[in-house]
């Protein structure tokens, strides 16, 4: 009977050493924001556009780092299932000592497709964990880290500052449409949840000889100096 115990106790161990080996567990964090209304650049700064740009954003987020993922990229682990990567921007969530977490910006940008080719719901926006050693890491929802190190595949920049706007919020941009003889051309735009209202789209025009002082829905700016492809200018007050 004791040796029966002790055959049972050592498959339990075996069984326990083989589920620690497999699975892995990570901390998928649940983002928290700090959203407050923002108007970009900071009101009263001297600030230079070049043609295409925007000379003024307003809206609803928050400003953090962020790692750009320059192209799709892909890894197998030992199930036979297949973690993809897909390009795009993930914004930074949460940072300790060791890690920094992010987390895609738009849906599915990261997902796991097993050896069927079947998609799990609770793989999609997996986030990336970097360590402080340069291993990366893929995180499901679950808490369960994908087998490997992603290092060696995926290829990505650092953002130092982006906006990220609030989920189903308004934001109010002015794009700067370059210059001809006196006039300065702009594009407004509105967007909701980071789409274009085309009905909330207009171009305005302005006569630097009439004024230096430009302004629409609220927005005045002060122009210092414009030329077709560059605009110096200082925001006076937000939409």
């Amino acid at each position: 009977m004791k040796s029966a115990i002790n055959v049972f106790s050592i498959l339990i161990f075996g069984l326990l050493i083989l589920l620690i080996t497999c699975c892995s567990y990570g901390n998928y964090v649940i983002p928290k924001f700090n959203d407050s209304p923002t108007v970009t650049p900071e009101i009263g700064i001297l600030t230079t556009a070049s043609l295409g740009e925007t000379i003024i954003t307003m809206g609803t987020g928050h400003f953090t780092k962020a790692i750009r993922v320059l192209n799709n990229c892909s890894k197998k682990d030992y199930k036979g299932g297949t973690m993809h990567i897909l390009e795009g921007v993930y914004q930074l969530i949460c940072k300790d000592k060791l890690y920094e977490y992010y987390m895609p910006l738009e849906s599915n940008q990261t997902y796991w497709v097993n050896i069927y080719g079947e998609e799990r719901a609770e793989t999609w926006n997996s986030q990336i964990r970097l360590s402080s050693s340069g291993e990366i890491k893929v995180i499901f929802k679950t808490g369960s880290i994908v087998p490997g190190n992603f290092q060696e595949v995926l290829n990505y920049e650092i953002i130092d500052s982006i906006f990220v706007s609030k989920t189903n919020s308004f934001q109010q941009t002015m794009i700067y449409n370059g210059k001809s003889n006196n006039i300065i051309k702009f594009s407004y735009r509105e967007f909701m949840d980071n789409y274009a209202r085309d009905s909330f789209t207009a171009e305005v025009t302005y006569d630097l000889s009439e004024s230096k002082i430009i302004g629409y829905k609220g927005f005045k700016a002060e122009i210092i100096e414009a030329t077709n492809s560059e605009l110096r200018y200082r925001i006076i007050s937000g939409f």
